[in-house]
């Protein structure tokens, strides 16, 4: 497995709508995928087939962990500061 518990992650492939390049945090293992916290609702799969809902079950090879020491992404307003 690449990722653990708690990592920051990017979502790379995936049957959600809209998951992919999304950066998401690992809250937590079920069974051999991990429970991903998305910032809005997505489709997935759980015990009830497809739903739709934030926390959502995905395999390991569909997140890639970001390393610990990745710069924050800047916002156009630090951007604008800088300049």
């Amino acid at each position: 497995m690449r990722c653990k518990l708690h990592d920051r992650v990017v979502v790379v492939k995936g049957l959600a709508v809209g998951a992919v390049g999304t950066v998401i945090d690992i809250s937590d293992r079920f069974d051999s995928d991990w429970l991903v916290e998305f910032p809005r609702p997505v489709l997935g799969y759980d015990y009830r087939g497809i739903a739709e809902d934030t926390r959502v079950h995905s395999p390991d090879d569909y997140l890639c962990p970001l390393p610990d020491d990745a710069d924050p992404v800047e916002t156009e307003t630090e951007r604008e500061v800088t300049a």
